[in-house]
């Protein structure tokens, strides 16, 4: 069993008429046909076209040459607070130990 999604014409007298690719073979297959209610010239007409978005524009100039976005120039307790625990501050409960 093959899942298709296309677009198919229907005619006046019923008759559907649809692009399939070419890997089905030719002859008569069981198929199911699921139809959306509008046609899809329907949808495009009550579809109107809005205006591109309008976006603010600010110019602050150029960044300063010693800018760094590192985290850890950002953040300078980055580094201390989560790659450097001491272990002997750890107790065997898997818990900071606070009385040091």
């Amino acid at each position: 069993m093959k899942s298709i999604e296309t677009i198919a014409t229907v005619t006046k007298d019923g008759k559907i008429t649809a692009q399939l690719p070419l890997d089905i073979p030719e002859g008569k297959h069981q198929v199911v046909i699921v139809i959306d209610e509008k046609p899809l010239a329907e949808k495009a007409e009550r579809k109107q076209k809005r205006p591109p978005l309008n976006f603010p524009v600010h110019n602050y100039g150029p960044w300063p040459e010693n800018l760094s976005l590192r985290r850890e120039d950002m953040y300078p307790t980055f580094r201390t607070s989560f790659c450097s625990i001491d272990p002997g501050k750890i107790s065997s409960k898997n818990s900071l130990n606070t009385n040091t």
